[in-house]
């Protein structure tokens, strides 16, 4: 192997490497944002089921549920 093409091929030798990294990378942070989802979805959840509880009406439940989804949505 020349000297020219050396850096050519550990190049594609720190690319072929670097894939997995990348692709757990990738897995965590969909598990994190999962988790943040469902933690926020949760905390609606128990918000609404106090306020059912509490004897509220349905009209400001409803609009509390929304709104808390809408919160826990991520944008876009």
């Amino acid at each position: 192997m020349s000297d020219v093409s050396r850096p050519a091929a550990q190049a594609a030798e720190d690319r072929a490497r670097s894939l997995p990294l990348r692709r757990s990378v990738t897995a965590t942070w969909w598990y994190v944002a999962s988790g943040i989802v469902f933690f926020e979805l949760c905390l609606v959840l128990l918000i609404v089921a106090g306020l059912a509880a509490g004897g509220t009406g349905r009209a400001l439940q409803l609009g509390i549920g929304l709104a808390g989804i809408a919160w826990g949505s991520p944008p876009g």
